[in-house]
């Protein structure tokens, strides 16, 4: 089917009409309500996204708690955002180790735009969920069993911005399992990888950073 606007305006449409919400102790919270985060999100698919292409997607878990170094842009802390991406930000520019491995993938794969013009990285549920206030993973029990409709609907709009139908997953244990839960309901994804967490890797691999960001390289090449 024909697409009438770009994969950007598609992702802008989907964070403007999805603003958060809360149901009981349980709250949703979007990076498009806090303006720094909304102009950031703006300039950065703007940048990278104002095409027709389908792109191969990465997607990990839900982000976690929002802080002074998170732009709202997945794996992309305020350092990589102006260094590397080339776009001024408010942000702290302390480092977030997630988004410090996903640069040197970038960089490794040859540069922002190369990357992005096949690539979008994401998560199975693009928001941050706290439950009396703690940051919780999309898939604990509780969680799974009261948002499973709202993340399925993510995914299904998600994958509309333009997917070429190939994901990888980041995140080989319970990303994974709940992903292929939802993904064997819908069919919207063929599984092209799956590879280790960059927070698992840069916790507990830190002295093989290399050899994986490598192995990412390779992975998402093949992928897309």
């Amino acid at each position: 089917m024909q697409q009438e606007n770009t994969f950007a305006e598609r992702v802008l449409n989907f964070y403007e009409n999805n603003p958060g919400w809360a149901s009981g102790d349980m709250v949703i919270t979007s990076p498009w309500t806090e303006p720094d985060r909304r102009n950031a999100i703006t300039e950065f698919y703007q940048k990278f996204f104002s095409d027709n292409q389908s792109r191969t997607y990465v997607l990990g878990i839900n982000p976690g708690r929002f802080n002074a170094t998170s732009t709202g842009i997945p794996y992309t802390d305020g350092q990589a955002l102006e260094c590397t991406y080339g776009i001024a930000n408010p942000f702290s520019k302390s480092r977030e180790m997630v988004a410090t491995f996903i640069e040197k993938v970038v960089i490794a794969y040859g540069g922002s735009e190369a990357f992005y013009s096949e690539h979008y990285a994401g998560a199975v549920f693009p928001f941050e969920v706290l439950v009396r206030g703690e940051y919780r993973n999309y898939y604990e029990a509780d969680v799974w069993e009261n948002l499973r409709s709202a993340i399925l609907d993510c995914l299904k709009k998600m994958a509309g911005f333009g997917s070429n139908r190939r994901v990888v997953i980041l995140g080989s244990a319970d990303n994974k399992r709940y992903f292929d839960e939802l993904n064997a309901e819908v069919g919207l994804f063929e599984v092209a990888g799956v590879l280790d967490h960059p927070r698992y890797i840069m916790q507990y691999k830190r002295d093989h950073v290399d050899d994986y960001v490598a192995s990412y390289v390779d992975v998402l090449r093949s992928a897309a």
